[in-house]
């Protein structure tokens, strides 16, 4: 089972995304206010993005094809308070709710896990420290 952790800090507008264990590692700038954070084993283990609502503004998306060596994005509506992470190429999909609000979509063929929805996504990050998401899957890099 992987777990995925969600930070949002609304008044610093600072976004912080780690995949698996949490690991305190170095973080290498990407630049434009994107960063990767390492593991010990020098892997990709999240993503933090300092300026993530004015980013998500002007772009309506942010790709990372760095991290974890995949093809990932994120893509936010403000006016409907909703996080999207899209994990590769989109694909015909089924949505499941793991938790309230929270949703997965897997590819209807292999069973892969193709993207993380989250509802109300400040409203949840302000009454919490983080989002905590177990997914029924691992997520291979």
């Amino acid at each position: 089972m992987t777990r995925i952790y969600f930070y949002y800090d609304e008044e610093g507008d600072y976004l912080e995304i780690n995949i698996g264990k949490y690991s305190n590692g170095p973080l290498d700038d990407l630049g434009n206010g994107i960063f990767e954070r390492i593991d010990e084993k020098e892997s990709a283990v999240g993503i933090n993005i300092v300026g993530f609502i004015s980013k998500i503004k002007k772009q309506k998306e942010i790709r990372l094809p760095f991290l974890m060596n995949s093809d990932i994005s994120i893509s936010y509506d403000e006016e409907g308070d909703f996080l999207e992470i899209f994990l590769g190429k989109n694909t015909k999909c089924i949505a499941t709710e793991i938790e309230p609000g929270i949703f997965i979509r897997k590819d209807e063929k292999s069973n892969e896990l193709k993207s993380i929805e989250i509802l109300n996504f400040k409203k949840i990050t302000k009454n919490l420290e983080d989002i905590k998401i177990n997914l029924p899957m691992e997520i291979v890099s």
